[in-house]
């Protein structure tokens, strides 16, 4: 017999291995609340488990009574949750989901935040009780300047409401933007989304090196190149091309189109390129093991 969920308003919101991942997207929640309007359902009651007493004292100290945490009470934390958002390191799921008896998952929402675990994989690992949804974040999650990619099963035994789909998507688009897509892609948005933010501080940092070495100050520096690759971004999320926005500030014989060349030189662009795909391949062969 298949299971149907639904979601309504006020329902309770758990997280397993609240670790970094865990604590952004928590953290984005538990912000969102009560700051925009919206007709999705949305949770009101937060748990989220942790393994140390350290890490239970810096959960309390950001959330204060907002969250209730505990040490290792998984199973205890998805009984009592409608919605579970699964963030452990995916080496760990197999032993974490094993101790949760499957009934408890009975018509829940698990949202797994791992790399390389599939939705069929972690199905298994809960008896094909729970509706399972993967979410690819990243770290920028917590500023609320995240970029999250979701897929929902294609092969479900269990039907969901739309409601289910809206209050997924408001969770994540409080960590920034979401879009959804196909599980196919989420290797690959692993790499992008997940192990992008890395990249781009890489290039933080070599921006500020340059301007250094040329006699700036390094504090002075890193609040330059950090605010260039923001402002950057912006002007590509507005809607233009990042060619034609490439192409409108290289004045003949000037400055930027010298660095360009630089870069083209140095094979900055296939090295970019060439890391999203060795990122990917990784992300692949997470779920083989």
């Amino acid at each position: 017999m298949s299971t149907s969920i639904s979601l309504n308003n006020g329902y309770t919101l758990g997280v397993i291995a609240t670790g970094t991942m865990g604590t952004a997207v928590l953290n984005a929640i538990v912000n969102g609340i009560n700051q925009n309007e919206t007709t999705s359902p949305i949770p009101s009651r937060f748990f989220a488990t942790v393994n140390s007493q350290k890490s239970v004292d810096r959960l309390i100290d950001q959330f204060g009574n907002k969250v209730e945490v505990t040490i290792g009470k998984n199973a205890e934390v998805v009984e009592k949750s409608d919605v579970i958002i699964l963030a452990c390191k995916p080496f760990m799921t197999e032993n974490i989901l094993h101790e949760i008896p499957n009934k408890f998952f009975k018509g829940k929402i698990l949202i797994s935040l791992l790399a390389g675990k599939t939705i069929a994989q972690i199905t298994d690992m809960t008896g094909g009780n729970a509706l399972v949804v993967r979410a690819m974040t990243n770290t920028p999650s917590k500023l609320g300047a995240g970029m999250t990619v979701i897929s929902y099963p294609t092969k479900t035994d269990i039907s969901y409401t739309n409601k289910v789909c809206d209050s997924i998507s408001w969770i994540f688009n409080q960590t920034g933007r979401s879009i959804s897509m196909d599980e196919k892609y989420m290797d690959v948005a692993t790499a992008l989304c997940g192990s992008g933010p890395a990249f781009c501080f890489l290039m933080i940092e070599a921006l500020s090196d340059g301007a250094v070495k040329m006699g700036m100050p390094y504090p002075i520096a890193q609040e330059c190149a950090a605010q260039v690759l923001h402002g950057a971004s912006q002007m590509v999320l507005e809607g233009s091309h990042p060619a034609v926005l490439r192409n409108a500030v290289c004045t003949p014989g000037g400055t930027t189109i010298g660095g360009l060349m630089i870069l083209e030189d140095g094979k900055v662009r296939s090295s970019v390129a060439n890391a999203v795909v060795e990122a990917t391949n990784i992300a692949t062969s997470l779920s083989k093991k």
